[in-house]
């Protein structure tokens, strides 16, 4: 009989032990930490727009420029589309180039050239279709 007893009361202390750690394991998920306590007291800010109907300040944007790598009909016309874009004058020399590649509804490469470019066809005509002529 004494020791069904002293066995009883071991089983006893140890689910004791068990169901109290179980109990504060729950508290310390249900009560907010110090960090949380913190979070909840923050500031908050809230913002409003203002409109004052004019700008006041004009940042300036630096325009990358585009320099053709080789002479030929596309690359020329690459640059001289974003210095069109730019509002930009245009040199005579370039524009007489992307002309004397010009044929009879397409472009070449270079001017000695008569084979057709979709390339130089596509910015040259972009060029030209811009510049409205």
């Amino acid at each position: 009989m004494r020791v069904i007893a002293n066995n009883y009361a071991s089983k006893v202390r140890a689910l004791t032990v068990i169901i109290l750690l179980g109990i504060v394991s729950l508290l310390s998920l249900v009560q907010p930490t110090k960090a949380q306590a913190i979070q909840d007291d923050s500031l908050t800010i809230v913002l409003k727009a203002i409109d004052y109907d004019t700008i006041q300040h004009v940042e300036f944007v630096p325009k990358p420029l585009y320099k053709a790598r080789e002479l030929t009909c596309s690359e020329i016309a690459k640059e001289l589309l974003l210095m069109t874009t730019y509002c930009m004058e245009l040199p005579e020399d370039k524009l007489s180039f992307i002309l004397a590649c010009k044929r009879e509804g397409y472009f070449s490469q270079i001017p000695s050239d008569t084979s057709f470019d979709p390339e130089a066809t596509l910015y040259a005509t972009w060029l030209l279709k811009m510049l409205n002529f």
